[in-house]
């Protein structure tokens, strides 16, 4: 039989703990009350790390609704915010991006529903790929 080390069964009650109680505080805020479904949108902002220009497209969509659409054309190494003209009421927000023209990307906020802002960073990588970063710990809302 192994031993468990104390860190290990700390690190075991932790996750069993969370298991236990998930779902239980479904639809309440903080306050008791019934939570609005999705999150709010904060900041977005673009980075090219990439020493070539690109062209970015940015769509923000709320509840299936398009509210903001933007094309950016960055030099290498340049960045841009958005201004956010999108709702700052909770939603079910997705952010579409395209890179030089090529295929959109659709990217859900849905997994984040739980949190009150979301500020995301599109970046052109030194490789020329496009990611969505998303910070949930501080921002904009």
């Amino acid at each position: 039989m192994t031993k468990l080390s104390r860190r290990q069964v700390v690190a075991g009650v932790g996750v069993a703990s969370v298991a236990a109680v998930a779902g239980c505080l479904d639809g309440i805020d903080a306050d008791g009350d019934e939570a609005s479904s999705g999150t709010t949108l904060g900041s977005v902002s673009i980075e090219n790390l990439d020493s070539s220009s690109h062209t970015v497209d940015v769509i923000v969509q709320r509840d299936s609704e398009v509210e903001h659409w933007s094309t950016h054309e960055l030099d290498g190494g340049e960045g841009t915010d958005i201004e956010a003209d999108w709702s700052d009421e909770p939603g079910a927000f997705q952010i579409i991006t395209r890179l030089d023209h090529d295929e959109l990307r659709r990217t859900s906020l849905s997994e984040f529903d739980r949190q009150d802002c979301i500020n995301l960073t599109v970046i052109v990588g030194r490789d020329g790929g496009l990611s969505v970063l998303t910070e949930t710990d501080a921002g904009e809302c």
